[in-house]
């Protein structure tokens, strides 16, 4: 089923319907003569619909016609083509979605949720209005930015939204406080705490706007143009309640300043040409029209692609995940005994997942995996080709007997390409986390993944230290329960991590 579009029609209200004319790059220019839905209806194989749920979008997502009715449409398409469902939304379409896709479980329906600015964990316009917030946070600081250049709408009705006041260009998290919405966007909310999370099934691939804004740095002995950076997500939504529970993440960057004489300092060093136009900060008022705000995501041309790309890998793709999960995996995977990983000096095969090369548990040593996802794809290591990122669990016995310990299993992320047959190769080194210094007696602690995302070609991890009770906080830089978020990145041959 497909929905047609007129692009640039001014009498389309939906976001998707818009031209996709914006870039990050301020060196580039964005002049794609189609909107998003255009381009999406060019993708071979694709059928677009479109739910547009803008007269109750002052509504929770539990109302009969938001959550309840995309899932009845999602079901609706898939028996029509059979074939799975990919849902894109954005803003709070993404809770939609999210709601729609676990109530039921609708795993064997929905093959993937691409989601756009989704306030997964709240939204910060929601919480323009809040004054128990501690002065020293962070929320504290981006609300400050936000309360100085957007006027806070007053009461809307939760029936409808429509209207011709400032509040109408406004996004329904910006001028809904008082909906029903609004005020379930709220970070901490009853409503989001009782909102299922999308089955584990579903991979969700989380786009986001990155907004820094440079405000003047505070202090006796800091100079005037010194200045501090404040992100604020796309201004409406911060980064990380966009990208909460994402099997993959995306983000586009833009930069604005506060700061009257870092400002001026820039434009002498743009005149002077000592530094490049993406290096400086633009002007505040550009953050309500640039690529990463909130309204103007799907304009982005970085992000527009994203889902063009991924909406294509779907429709037509090379391996799959259950291909994935039967699967050779090449020798040293998990490692070697040599970097604290298990001697595989064989290649592993596996079974829905699983597999190992300990033949005979009382005698041989190897290593097993005892599960395996993707987390994403990407041109890792830069030859103009996607790679798999793979997560895996790996154990130096066999699946039946493990496990001991807290070190005897362990996360591993693998870099692979797709070779002739469906075989996955291997030139990259493993990850498996990183360490704390100085350590104990024994050296450096070990740190074990706990959880895995990519962000383009950053590896973001949730890492905890092995052990933990044999450190102290000075031997580990800080609480040895607490968890460490690494970003790791490939340069040459080698991970960098910080």
């Amino acid at each position: 089923m497909t929905t047609s579009t007129t692009d640039g029609n001014p009498n389309l209200a939906g976001a998707f319907s818009h031209m996709v004319d914006l870039t990050a790059n301020k060196m580039g220019k964005a002049d794609v003569p189609r909107s998003l839905v255009g381009q999406l209806q060019d993708v071979p194989g694709a059928a677009v619909f479109t739910f547009d749920y803008h007269p109750y979008s002052g509504r929770w997502v539990t109302d009969s016609h938001l959550g309840p009715a995309l899932g009845k449409v999602i079901d609706c398409l898939a028996k029509a083509s059979g074939q799975e469902v990919i849902v894109v939304g954005h803003s709070m379409g993404g809770l939609v979605a999210r709601y729609a896709a676990a109530n039921p479980d609708r795993s064997g329906v929905i093959g993937e949720i691409i989601t756009l600015g989704t306030p997964s964990i709240g939204s910060i316009a929601a919480r323009l209005t809040d004054s128990a917030i501690s002065a020293g946070s962070l929320l504290f600081k981006q609300l400050v930015i936000l309360r100085l250049i957007l006027s806070i709408c007053g009461q809307v009705s939760t029936n409808s939204l429509d209207g011709g006041s400032l509040c109408a260009l406004l996004p329904p998290p910006v001028r809904a406080f008082d909906s029903e919405a609004g005020r379930a966007l709220r970070a901490g909310s009853t409503e989001l705490g009782q909102l299922k999370p999308i089955p584990a099934a579903i991979p969700v691939n989380a786009l986001a706007g990155s907004t820094d804004f440079q405000v003047r740095k505070v202090g006796w002995f800091s100079f005037p143009w010194e200045t501090d950076t404040i992100p604020v997500g796309d201004v409406i939504v911060t980064e990380n309640s966009a990208v909460a529970g994402a099997t993959v993440s995306k983000t586009v960057s833009c930069a604005y300043q506060l700061s009257p004489v870092r400002a001026g300092v820039d434009q002498a060093g743009l005149i002077l040409k000592l530094t490049t136009a993406n290096d400086v900060a633009g002007a505040p008022l550009g953050a309500f029209s640039g690529p990463c705000f909130h309204t103007s995501l799907m304009r982005s041309i970085e992000l527009s692609n994203e889902v063009l790309g991924a909406v294509n890998d779907y429709i037509n793709p090379r391996m799959t995940g259950q291909q994935i999960q039967n699967a050779t995996i090449p020798a040293g995977s998990c490692g070697t005994a040599s970097d604290k990983g298990w001697p595989q000096d064989r290649p592993i095969t596996l079974r829905n997942g699983r597999g190992t090369t300990i033949e005979h548990p009382e005698t041989d040593h190897g290593a097993s995996i005892l599960d395996i996802r993707i987390v994403g794809r990407a041109d890792m290591d830069r030859d103009g080709r996607e790679d798999f990122v793979l997560a895996y669990r790996c154990a130096g016995s066999t699946p039946e007997m493990c496990c001991a310990g807290q070190g005897s299993v362990r996360i591993f992320v693998g870099i692979f390409a797709e070779g002739p047959g469906g075989r996955l190769t291997r030139s990259l080194p493993v990850y498996f986390g990183g360490e704390s210094r100085p350590g104990g007696e024994f050296g450096p602690a070990d740190h074990t993944i706990s959880e895995v995302r990519l962000d383009g070609r950053t590896l973001i991890t949730t890492e905890h230290i092995l052990y933990p009770d044999s450190y102290t906080p000075e031997q580990v830089g800080g609480d040895p329960q607490a968890p460490i978020t690494i970003r790791s990145t490939l340069e040459g041959t080698a991970w960098v991590s910080k």
